[in-house]
């Protein structure tokens, strides 16, 4: 692990937790505006992608698995890039935990990061 800098701006894997509260924190927002606070779907669909990122990287660098967890989270999104149209179970036997456990964790993220159950999905591959 790297060591510790004083240089402004540094962030270090050892402070990602912290670092990624601050982010979450709605008074965060306050400080990045370079305008004054108007309310608009396209700022809040941007919070909310915001939110969503720092919720994903979260749930995968302080994970003890994750590769695992990354995966949990593509399925949670509905990503079909990373999830290229293979099942939960093929993918858990791709990646050597069970089907279960796999599917705990997309349930996890679903629920940490407020993202509808209907978003877990992915299509088929013919």
């Amino acid at each position: 692990m790297a060591k510790p800098s004083n240089q402004p701006g540094c962030i270090h894997i050892n402070n990602m937790h912290a670092y990624t509260e601050q982010l979450a924190d709605p008074k965060y927002f306050d400080h990045i505006a370079d305008e004054p606070e108007t309310s608009s779907e396209y700022r809040e669909a941007a919070r909310r992608g915001l939110d969503i990122i720092v919720h994903a990287t979260t749930f995968i660098v302080e994970s003890s698995s994750p590769v695992i967890s990354a995966y949990a989270v593509a399925y949670a999104l509905g990503i079909d890039a990373v999830a290229e149209g293979v099942s939960l179970t093929d993918r858990a036997s791709q990646l050597g935990c069970s089907v279960a456990a796999l599917s705990k964790r997309v349930k996890e993220f679903q629920k940490l990061s407020e993202v509808s159950p209907s978003a877990y999905s992915y299509n088929k591959k013919s």
